[in-house]
């Protein structure tokens, strides 16, 4: 009978053990997430559901997690577990998002279902959002019919002297060196630097860190991009190891004789005090240094919006313009890249009609107003998120 009691004993704090873990993981994966650290809540709620995988809070925590940190064919499989159990009672949301995640995965036919399922039981109390569950069913027809008619070229995936396990972006080409940002997560940390590697056709050598003038210790530095005469590189530079955590600014390193100088933060017209400035954008419009990049200030259409500022003859920048109403939507535009020789704005949306979450458009420049955007189309396109668009210096590559 004692050793019985024992037993019991021990299986009883072992349960609170568990239980107060489990409090303490998903507290730390829901401040992950307010914080906008989505690698580390999915961390977080995948060892959560390690503990205890029947909790259908846990399982929606998850998938949300997952969701946000791009992970669609994991954020499916858990929301389809609340949605098959819940039936939209406790978490109404759980089938849109994954028809979202079904979208995302590229299974169209099954996410038209579920948005027209969605929007109609929707209607009458959340009629915003069936009216966005209505759109995006008609962006799955929309990416369908764009996969039924693929353009003529080939999407390569460059090869592990670029491309890591970890993740690379915001690539750009001059002079057959390719320059990118790459990316390494660790237990607490994401932290990302800018390498380089060189260009032979479509051969590229072993990527190799920019020098520590760049890469400083103590920050995290990505969107680096040089500006059309080769003697200023600009870039996003955080305090601290987190990006989504840490003060963020736009930064200009001057560039002679193979040497970069010390970084320059960008005044106020371009680094708004209090909101998100990203994703520089160098080039020459009628002769003037022009930058455009990502800002969800105040006085845009709503999200991330795509501006641009003009600098002046003795230093100064201009007033920042926002790119307009048919670039700019209630959500997201980012990553934006002006084609001087073509007249042509380039970037990434989640409002325009699209095959996945960031689909990359283009606007046609004239007459100082941007034009209505046009979807590249497949298969620059896919059903994930499609950014960075840069082309090349000789307009082959993109």
């Amino acid at each position: 009978m004692k050793r019985f009691l024992h037993l019991l004993f021990i299986l009883f704090l072992c349960k609170i053990s568990f239980a107060q873990k489990l409090s303490i993981l998903v507290a730390e994966g829901n401040k992950a997430i307010e914080t906008k650290e989505y690698y580390l809540a999915e961390n977080y709620f995948k060892k959560a559901i390690g503990i205890d995988s029947t909790s259908m809070e846990l399982q929606y925590l998850y998938a949300e997690a997952c969701r946000l940190d791009l992970n669609y064919s994991v954020a499916e499989r858990w929301y389809n577990k609340v949605y098959k159990k819940d039936n939209g009672k406790k978490y109404p949301d759980a089938l849109y998002y994954l028809a979202h995640c079904k979208k995302s995965n590229g299974r169209y036919k099954d996410a038209i279902k579920m948005f027209d399922k969605y929007a109609k039981r929707s209607a009458k109390k959340y009629p915003e959002k069936a009216s966005k569950a209505t759109q995006e069913s008609e962006n799955c027809s929309f990416a369908l019919m764009l996969m039924k008619n693929p353009l003529p070229l080939n999407v390569n995936h460059i090869d592990s002297n670029v491309n890591s396990k970890s993740g690379e972006y915001g690539p750009f080409e001059k002079d057959s060196i390719l320059y990118f940002t790459g990316i390494n997560t660790s237990r607490n940390n994401i932290e990302s630097k800018i390498f380089k590697s060189n260009v032979k056709g479509y051969k590229f050598s072993k990527f190799e860190a920019l020098d520590s003038t760049i890469n400083a210790n103590g920050f995290t530095i990505s969107n680096a991009v040089f500006d059309p005469i080769w003697n200023t590189l600009y870039c996003t530079r955080c305090d601290g190891n987190n990006a989504q955590k840490n003060n963020c600014g736009i930064y200009e390193y001057t560039y002679k004789n193979n040497q970069f100088g010390d970084a320059k933060k960008l005044p106020a017209e371009i680094n708004k005090e209090g909101a998100t400035n990203t994703h520089p954008s160098l080039t020459l419009i009628n002769g003037k240094l022009t930058i455009y990049f990502a800002s969800n200030r105040p006085g845009g259409e709503g999200g991330m919006d795509i501006w641009y500022c003009v600098k002046n003859t003795d230093g100064t920048w201009q007033s920042p313009v926002n790119a307009g109403k048919n670039v700019n939507t209630t959500e997201d535009e980012i990553t934006p890249f002006f084609c001087n020789p073509c007249q042509t704005l380039f970037f990434s949306s989640t409002f325009h009609q699209g095959m996945g979450g960031f689909d990359i458009f283009k606007s046609h420049f004239e007459n100082g107003i941007y034009g209505l955007p046009e979807n590249l189309g497949y298969p620059i396109n896919s059903p994930q998120n499609d950014m960075y668009f840069k082309y090349n210096d000789t307009r082959n590559k993109a």
